[in-house]
């Protein structure tokens, strides 16, 4: 699957990152013309968010694992141009000189773990300037064409909801300053978010009312233009006018960044929706060009022109699915509210099934594209992926429905999914509990609970404390104090692993954030001295999400599985 892209027409060369059924990551360079492969960066470097240099001879990559990476596409040769131990790095972007890269990091030091700033390197010189140093979650930097400004989310975790709001930085003043923000919104930047001349910037506005695009001027901050259009997902400066693109679930819209009016409509094709990131619609644009690429939901690249001409350029050679069945069902949770699951049934399936808990908390159920279904669905294994309560894609009230109730509502949610399923086969098979990150975290606190007679439980890549959480802590407990320390306490892997008495299995990478060594060890000896059952693996060169070992954590969990 196709994941991020970038493109640099005058080199020809165009830069996929592509994401394998198991997980695995690689970025290929592509000849643009020929569609010849070029180049190659393997899963060695876990590697994330390609982006080609302005001469389009270098491409700069991020990771999972802190370092961010040079590589020199002509030479065929990586250095590492940034690898602090105790600094997380990430979501790089050049300066349109090409001589500077900015980007964000977390400090995971012990002692002093900060929530992301905004950071630049010098290419030559390899110094490293921050540029910011708040309380807040600085993210996501975007240059703009004259250099002088960056700028980039900022997130307060004191506030309620955590709403994103856009700060600009001067590098010649070092002054920050923000996009004003109205109540109950967040506001969104992408990747083309500057005009031409520096002195605008474009910014997607949500609120519970739909989205909007507006256009503010950078010298005082005064909102420009406002675009209104059905189901906009994001927008962008064009880069040899004063007009914006603005990309809606099924069409492309151009329109005047001046008089606001619509110069052109550009249907998708077949009405596939671009492919959104963390940063808005995968687009990517270059400054000489009149074209504009895109990356679709279904792993598709196309090119088109202003006039609507589309021509596909490159499409994922899909992997062949297992044969299966996609059963979708409503269970009752304990507070009677309505839990959508879905349920995927192979041919010929065995006895044991695995309820599946995905991460976040926030995502969406990703199937048929998660590699731990497929895996699972290839192995014979049924799987239910309930969507719990602060999951996308049920609307907004089904996302936030978890306000207050991190670990507990959505921990009844799975329960009653699980209860389901065992009433529905007479309680005569096994089921199985796994989740990943988040989803592991709820999968230990599920196993503290009586409802529902599991066989087995998994934890992968799991959180093991809310408060690893960072943004999400804001709104993840009660705010009444007293119920708080209740909470706190009583929705803690780490309080309540002695009631475990199932059969756990913990996989750990020694370098991810979302939990130590020391936690899954300690769960694992709170296990075991109450009289359970649990085996911890940890591999100690991986980090969050395990790249790096997955093929040995696939045969981990089928061989737990298979006891």
């Amino acid at each position: 699957m196709f994941t991020d892209f970038d493109v640099h027409e005058k080199s020809n060369v165009i830069a996929i990152l592509q994401t394998s059924q198991d997980g695995t990551k690689k970025i290929n360079t592509y000849d643009l013309e020929t569609r010849q492969l070029t180049g190659e960066i393997n899963n060695e470097y876990i590697p994330q968010g390609p982006r080609l240099s302005p001469s389009g001879k270098q491409l700069a990559f991020f990771t999972n694992d802190n370092p961010l990476f040079l590589w020199n596409i002509k030479q065929n040769s990586v250095t590492t141009i940034f690898d602090e131990p105790h600094l997380y790095a990430g979501f790089v972007e050049w300066s349109n000189d090409g001589k500077q890269i900015c980007f964000s990091a977390y400090s995971i030091e012990p002692n002093k773990k900060t929530p992301p700033d905004i950071y630049s390197i010098n290419l030559e010189s390899l110094e490293v300037n921050q540029l910011t140093n708040s309380k807040g979650v600085d993210r996501f930097p975007q240059w703009s064409p004259s250099n002088q400004y960056v700028a980039y989310h900022r997130q307060h975790l004191h506030e309620p909801n955590t709403p994103k709001k856009i700060y600009i930085f001067n590098t010649n003043t070092k002054v920050c300053d923000f996009i004003p923000h109205i109540e109950g919104s967040y506001h969104r930047i992408g990747r083309y978010c500057w005009s031409r001349d520096s002195t605008q910037i474009l910014i997607n506005e949500t609120s519970k009312s739909g989205s909007l695009l507006k256009i503010f001027c950078i010298s005082d901050m005064n909102l420009v233009q406002t675009f209104s259009y059905p189901e906009v997902l994001g927008g962008a400066f064009l880069p040899k006018s004063d007009d914006i693109l603005i990309v809606c679930k099924n069409e492309l819209v151009i329109a005047s960044s001046k008089t606001g009016e619509l110069l052109r409509k550009i249907n998708l094709p077949d009405d596939i929706a671009i492919q959104q990131t963390i940063i808005g619609p995968s687009i990517a644009l270059n400054p000489s060009s009149n074209y504009i690429y895109f990356l679709n939901e279904l792993s598709c690249i196309y090119r088109v022109d202003y006039e609507g001409s589309i021509e596909l350029l490159f499409k994922d050679t899909e992997e062949k699915l297992p044969n299966f069945k996609h059963q979708e069902y409503i269970v009752i949770s304990r507070d009677k509210r309505n839990i959508p699951v879905h349920c995927f049934t192979p041919d010929n399936p065995k006895n044991t099934g695995v309820l599946l808990v995905h991460g976040g908390p926030g995502e969406t159920v990703n199937s048929p594209n998660d590699p731990l279904i497929i895996r699972l669905l290839e192995e014979g294994y049924e799987v239910i992926v309930p969507a719990y309560r602060g999951c996308s894609g049920y609307g907004q009230e089904h996302k936030e429905a978890n306000h207050g109730e991190y670990g507990r509502a959505d921990v009844w949610d799975i329960l009653a999914a699980g209860a389901d399923w065992k009433i529905k086969t007479g309680n005569s098979r096994p089921l199985a509990i796994m989740g990943y990150s988040y989803g592991g975290f709820l999968t230990m606190l599920s196993l503290t609970y009586t409802d529902v007679s599991w066989d087995y439980g998994i934890s992968l890549w799991g959180g093991t404390r809310i408060e690893h959480l960072g943004l999400h802590l804001p709104r993840a407990y009660p705010v009444d104090p007293i119920e708080r320390a209740i909470a706190e306490k009583e929705r803690n892997p780490l309080e309540q692993a002695n009631k475990i008495k199932t059969p756990l299995l913990i996989i750990h990478g020694g370098k991810d954030t979302t939990s130590t060594n020391e936690e899954v060890q300690f769960i694992q000896q709170q296990v075991q001295i109450h009289g359970g059952v649990c085996d911890l693996i940890i591999y100690d060169d991986d980090t969050h999400g395990l790249p790096k070992h997955r093929q040995e954590m696939f045969k981990q969990i089928l061989t737990f599985l298979g006891k």
